[in-house]
């Protein structure tokens, strides 16, 4: 049976479809598979309903060259459980551990190498108690105390492994590595609104962007925060994951 699905990957009207898809019916519920427009698949899961309205079992979603994106578990619409992404290589690139939709647990994320990138753990869908992160070198570049889901100390380190107290790279303004000249142009060129949404976009004059700090190493990951009207979609980040950090 096909089904016809937006930018979000959400169930749309044929005359508004991005992505074309089939689910197949089994005993537990619907088998969904999505496809880009060149056949590639990008995404398959279970839904509770031919509608595809309700997520209720595993996604896995994949990466242009087929690899392994993203993958957890849903129940009714609700991440619960460890969900992992991957780097197109297929390496492991980090996961966290959903409970009842929010981050509750230890996270860990690694370099492409496999080397650690961070590790630390969250309580209610803030930061808790001590957070390390490391240099691509494998060296620490910071150490992080989390009270009540404020950052509540932190000491930094070069890549030599000296401490340069509290002055670091998570103190630095934003930049985007690469051929964008500036945070908003990586923005503007970045973000898709399916077509009702970008009509509304253009009766609006700002959108409140706020990157409020940086994780470490500063020349990988960056952590945004948007106060917006609309649910903005960035290309390449049609994983549930990718809400929670970006990689410049």
């Amino acid at each position: 049976m096909v089904r016809y699905f937006d930018a979000r990957l959400e169930p749309c009207k044929k005359k508004e479809f991005v992505f074309i898809g089939v689910i197949i019916r089994d005993p537990l519920g619907w088998n969904g598979i999505i496809y880009d427009d060149s056949a590639r698949v990008i995404m398959r899961g279970k839904y509770a309903s031919q509608d595809c309205t309700i997520k209720n079992g595993w996604f896995l979603y994949y990466h242009p060259n087929g690899k392994n994106s993203v993958g957890g578990k849903f129940e009714n619409n609700i991440r619960q459980g460890l969900w992992m992404r991957w780097y197109p290589s297929g390496k492991l690139s980090d996961s966290i551990l959903f409970i009842n939709g929010q981050i509750n647990g230890p996270s860990f994320s690694f370099y492409e190498n496999g080397s650690p990138e961070s590790w630390g753990n969250y309580l209610n869908g803030s930061p808790d108690k001590d957070w390390t992160y490391f240099h691509a070198n494998g060296t620490m570049s910071t150490r992080e105390k989390y009270k009540d889901g404020k950052l509540a100390d932190i000491e930094c380190f070069d890549t030599t492994g000296k401490s340069t107290g509290i002055s670091c790279a998570v103190f630095r303004n934003p930049e985007i590595i690469g051929r964008y000249g500036g945070i908003m142009k990586f923005m503007q060129d970045s973000i898709a609104l399916p077509i009702d949404e970008a009509s509304a976009l253009a009766q609006v004059t700002k959108i409140d962007l706020s990157l409020f700090r940086f994780y470490p190493p500063a020349d990988r990951t960056w952590h945004a925060d948007v106060t917006s009207p609309f649910s903005l979609h960035a290309h390449g980040c049609n994983s549930p994951l990718d809400t929670r950090r970006g990689t410049a």
